[in-house]
């Protein structure tokens, strides 16, 4: 059975929560190579694509996802519904998930030489990550006001995030500018990809509060 996202609901404060999460996943990095230095994401677009959702199966949840260090809390305005007890919304879906849509993460870095000393060049990098492919099977649940999603584990070990495209620049568009530094590239799909496998697969997971207004 498939699912409906009505996708041109989200907005702005959406994609700028997103993109302060996957800036907190390139800040916690201990084993960045030498010649990469700080990285940042600058916007990031949702697009007008939506995943296709199909649902596999819906039950009462048997149990939480685990917590204690082992699930990300995305901070934002707690979702409203209203006139429905909680408890009667506890449920747990498993669900399939594809998605090659257009959405587009713009990223700064820095390309450092340092040779005869430490950062002694920093070439800016302007680096777009587009064309994303994700694939896999999710748990959601519902229980005591708070979703977790997590994605099962797959045979192929990549995550749900299965490819991107990055293209990146390298100095001032108004002066000469090289392109498609690969190592770089790399550098970003790589670290994207076990991130997001690190955060999101089981037993991890995402979790964000509902709110229900029971008057």
């Amino acid at each position: 059975m498939s699912l409906a996202i009505y996708w041109n609901q989200l907005k702005e404060e959406h994609a700028i929560q997103a993109q302060a999460f996957i800036n907190n996943l390139f800040s916690n990095i201990n084993d960045k190579p030498e010649f990469i230095g700080d990285i940042s994401i600058t916007k990031f677009v949702l697009g007008r694509m939506p995943p296709s959702i199909e649902i596999v199966e819906i039950r009462t949840p048997l149990s939480a996802h685990k917590s204690d260090g082992e699930t990300s809390h995305i901070v934002g305005e707690e979702n409203e519904i209203n006139k429905i007890p909680s408890d009667l919304l506890d449920v747990e879906m498993q669900i399939k998930i594809f998605y090659k849509g257009d959405a587009t993460l713009s990223m700064q870095a820095e390309l450092l030489l340092n040779f005869p000393t430490p950062r002694i060049v920093c070439l800016p990098v302007a680096a777009t990550v587009s064309h994303f492919f994700v694939e896999g099977t999710a748990s959601i649940v519902h229980k005591d006001k708070q979703v977790s999603i997590s994605f099962l584990p797959d045979e192929d070990g990549l995550g749900p995030l299965k490819d991107m495209r990055v293209q990146t620049e390298i100095g001032d568009k108004k002066q000469s500018v090289l392109k498609n530094t690969s190592k770089l590239e790399n550098f970003i799909v790589e670290t994207l990809q076990t991130k997001l496998k690190e955060q999101l697969v089981s037993p991890r997971c995402i979790s964000f509060p509902v709110n229900f207004n029971e008057s």
